[in-house]
């Protein structure tokens, strides 16, 4: 049996990097783009009309960016995500919304492949109803995530049983939804040490 295809949308508002997405995801036979947009209104009207499982998002675009894009979005509407962008000013702010990943342009295949994995590992977990209630994307409200372990801990299991690590920057994880460690200060969140 032939696996679903992930369904992707592509939200940025320069063409050039839209173009250079497609061409990333044209080496993985199972993504096919189902949505291009270039502005924020755009990607709302198009994301609340089309069965996307994950979209490819750009922090800074005209209309509205990337994360009021995805507030004017109703908690089912939401797909997976990953920002994709030139700065990396706001990656703390996408894992708050529970972003797959945070990706900086320009990036590279292996990085890319990287990031394909998580994504491809998040959806087949919604699709098989672990994520969000049993809808078919998540709630977005961050109880789909398990609680990290305690601070000076190693590692740990939350509620849904999915294990977390502590990766060498120090920030958790949860190993099977992120593939980035996005803490600069080197030590547990709460751990009061700075």
């Amino acid at each position: 049996m032939t696996p679903e295809p992930l369904r992707v949308a592509l939200v940025d508002d320069e063409p050039l990097a839209r173009s250079a997405l497609r061409s990333a995801l044209s080496g993985f036979d199972d993504a096919v783009v189902v949505v291009e947009a270039e502005d924020g209104p755009d990607a709302v009207d198009q994301l609340r009309n089309a069965e996307v499982d994950v979209v490819f998002l750009d922090v800074r675009m005209p209309g509205l960016d990337g994360f009021e894009v995805l507030d004017a979005l109703e908690p089912d509407e939401r797909p997976a995500v990953v920002f994709v962008t030139a700065f990396d000013d706001h990656a703390l702010r996408a894992f708050d919304v529970h972003a797959v990943d945070y990706l900086v342009k320009p990036f590279d295949d292996a990085r890319f492949a990287d990031m394909m994995a998580q994504v491809r590992q998040r959806v087949a977990q919604r699709r098989r109803g672990r994520l969000g209630g049993g809808s078919r994307r998540s709630s977005g409200t961050g109880t789909e995530h398990p609680s990290p372990p305690t601070p000076g801990s190693r590692s740990g299991t939350g509620p849904t049983s999915d294990s977390w690590t502590w990766p060498t920057c120090g920030t958790w994880k949860p190993t099977a939804t992120t593939s980035c460690c996005i803490s600069r200060r080197g030590t547990p969140p709460g751990s009061g040490t700075r």
